[in-house]
């Protein structure tokens, strides 16, 4: 989908809601947009610094990547079967 901006840069996607942000470049105004182009929202945030921003991303300690929850089922998995052969 086309901004309208010149330049973007720092690109990120937020897992929490399923936006994209970024910023445009030479500036330290960030743009909030759905995944189909429509703006949200645009602003400077309060605490961060000033300038231009090259990277984007979001930290969510939430999702699970998937060998964690492959392991975590095999465990679980073993120690039902374990469980089965004390019970006959």
């Amino acid at each position: 989908f086309n901004t309208g901006l010149s330049t973007m840069s720092a690109l990120g996607y937020d897992p929490a809601d399923g936006t994209l942000w970024f910023s445009s470049g030479g500036s330290n105004t960030l743009f909030q947009y759905s995944t189909s182009g429509v703006q949200l929202q645009s602003g400077i945030l309060t605490g961060l610094p000033g300038g231009t921003y090259l990277a984007g991303e979001f930290a969510n300690a939430a999702i699970p990547e998937p060998a964690s929850m492959l392991l975590l089922g095999a465990g679980l998995a073993g120690l039902g079967l374990v469980r089965r052969r004390k019970a006959a």
